[in-house]
């Protein structure tokens, strides 16, 4: 557990020295990635998927998880891109 933790605060510590602090925007993004985390548990605990009965399915929230990682990713680059480039998109 300590590796862990230490791993986790050298990782952290790098992400703050290169990018700088943390924003007020990526602490909403991360509000919002962790809340629609919880609710898609409940949705697939109480739905599950086409008859397979409630529950939980760990090939399906393996690509729901999948899924969101790519939408997070995507907006990142995009906002990347704004950043870096000021001035030449519409």
């Amino acid at each position: 557990m300590g590796v862990f933790k230490f791993c986790t605060a050298l990782g952290s510590s790098a992400v703050t020295y290169f990018y700088g602090g943390w924003s007020g925007v990526l602490g909403v993004l991360l509000a919002l990635v962790i809340i629609d985390y919880v609710t898609g548990l409940f949705a697939a605990a109480v739905e599950g998927k086409k008859g397979t009965g409630p529950g939980l399915k760990s090939k399906i929230g393996f690509i729901g998880i999948a899924r969101q990682n790519l939408c997070t990713v995507a907006v990142s680059g995009r906002c990347l891109g704004l950043i870096l480039s000021p001035g030449q998109h519409p």
